[in-house]
């Protein structure tokens, strides 16, 4: 339970230059929430990684743009041999190049990318009638070639009902640049007709089929990526993460973008807030590109949630003895550490119960890293004769263990080890119970039984938020007061 999980990319300002792997990491990083409640967790793209995602997202829009239709044009003009009505069809665009691009932070809103330096090639088939009779008529086809266009859009961001982020192209605006035309066949009063009306007919109707060829697919990478952003993450059979929106994103220009998220644990069987809040988390940890910081609320809220479900409790029962325990569960192999026990209920067999008196508590701290308490009361019983179970003695229990983190691909893993643990009598129904007596009976029993099983959960780990394509290039743990962060560098796989 005292794992993260949360979030990492949501860079989702850019479909235009993103494909669907890398807007759905961007869109998982920045987007608005529904309510203003403190974050239990926060990611953070800084500007190196929101240029990275850039390269990586031109390079799919690049492949997804390389056919474009263009409308066909009819109308009628003025020539040397009198008015005629034309026929522009089969007009496409292809080969689209990019030479350069940028994405820009607007700050408090969204994004911004453009892209410079565009070309491309074409081809349209044309045909002319004389209006008038002998009705002459022709017909052939043309190239063309685009160089020096342009590119720019926004994006703004925003949120639904649920916490689920939104993003739609605010504006897009298309520069065709230079336009030329070879022509195939017709004469040469034709050519200048093309140069002179029917090239800004052209350029007019490409504008518009490039415009909404990007509006279209970014808008349609940006939904297919939004509908694989999860919200509400299962972990197990009893528990859940949830990763709505708290707030809005925090759009630092040329610097960074950070997007606060609940980042809190619910018991699916019966969904309870956890009683008590988050610390405030840091924007930025270090340069790398991706940086997720996460509260100790998030791991507490873990707890509490295991802790509600009753997943922390044990028994240890006669006839399933763990094979760490060197003792048998029987009265008289605990005859020398609790003679009172012995004396009451001679030659009996015992159960052992085990729960958690309230959640887990964990805590990071920059000088200590990651440690949990927990209190704890185990109640040694004696089985009777007749079946019934009777409690000997209960002692409170109250361990500290400390935890190490790891980053395994996507998972955050995690190993404790005990530091010690407290022991107090809490009731007895035989008399005297030395309690210190039981200290390494019970140390043995965190330590061999406890601990193991607390690390078998661990190393399992909590999945990160980004896509499983997306590979964490020398991942970097560090901690501070009330958090932990991963930050990393990512790359598109």
């Amino acid at each position: 339970f005292f794992f993260f999980f949360f979030f990492l990319t949501r860079e989702m300002w850019r479909p235009a230059v993103l494909n669907e792997r890398c807007l759905s990491c961007v869109f998982m990083l920045l987007t608005l929430a529904v309510a203003q409640v403190s974050p239990g967790a926060k990611v953070t793209l800084t500007q190196r990684g929101l240029e990275y995602a850039k390269t990586v997202g031109v390079a799919s829009l690049l492949s997804s743009l390389q056919h474009i239709s263009v409308d066909d044009i009819h109308g009628t003009a003025g020539t040397p041999i009198g008015d005629i009505s034309f026929d522009l069809t089969g007009i496409s665009l292809s080969g689209l190049q990019i030479g350069s691009s940028a994405i820009q932070i607007v700050s408090g809103s969204g994004l911004q990318l453009t892209c410079g330096g565009v070309g491309m090639n074409g081809h349209l088939d044309w045909h002319y009638r004389e209006n008038s009779w002998p009705h002459v008529s022709d017909s052939g086809s043309a190239d063309l070639s685009v160089s020096g266009a342009s590119i720019a859009v926004q994006l703004t961001v925003g949120v639904d009902s649920t916490g689920r982020p939104t993003v739609q192209v605010a504006s897009a605006m298309v520069n065709l640049g230079n336009l030329s035309i070879n022509l195939h066949g017709g004469a040469s009063w034709l050519y200048n007709l093309f140069v002179s009306l029917f090239n800004s007919k052209i350029e007019d109707a490409a504008e518009r089929a490039l415009h909404d060829a990007v509006v279209r697919e970014m808008n349609s990478q940006v939904a297919s990526a939004l509908a694989k952003v999860p919200i509400v993450e299962p972990i197990d059979e009893y528990c859940e993460i949830n990763y709505k929106l708290t707030a809005a994103p925090v759009f630092a220009a040329s610097t960074y973008l950070s997007s606060p998220h609940l980042g809190e644990f619910y018991w699916t069987a019966n969904p309870t807030e956890a009683p008590f809040k988050p610390v405030a988390l840091p924007d930025l940890a270090d340069a790398q590109m991706l940086q997720v910081f996460l509260s100790d609320f998030t791991v507490n809220s873990a707890g509490y949630a295991y802790w509600k479900a009753s997943r922390l409790n044990f028994t240890l029962l006669p006839d399933k003895k763990p094979s760490w325990l060197p003792i048998e569960l029987n009265t008289s192999s605990l005859q020398d550490l609790v003679p009172a026990l012995y004396a009451t209920y001679p030659n009996l067999l015992m159960r052992v119960d085990g729960q958690l008196v309230a959640p887990p508590a964990a805590r990071f701290t920059a000088a200590q890293g990651l440690q949990i308490t927990a209190a704890a009361l185990v109640d040694f019983q004696v089985v009777l004769p007749n079946s019934s179970v009777v409690s000997a003695f209960a002692l409170n229990v109250g361990p500290t263990l400390e935890g190490t983190l790891a980053v395994n691909g996507t998972m955050l893993t995690g190993v404790v080890t005990l530091l010690n643990a407290t022991l107090s009598l809490n009731s007895s129904s035989i008399g005297d119970v030395d309690a210190d007596g039981l200290q390494a009976l019970v140390n043995l029993g965190l330590v061999q039984g406890v601990v193991p099983a607390l690390n078998k959960f661990g190393a399992k780990g909590y999945p990160l938020p980004v896509m499983k394509d997306l590979q964490l290039v020398s991942p970097q743990i560090s901690f501070g007061s009330g958090y932990v962060a991963v930050t990393s560098d990512v790359k598109y796989t």
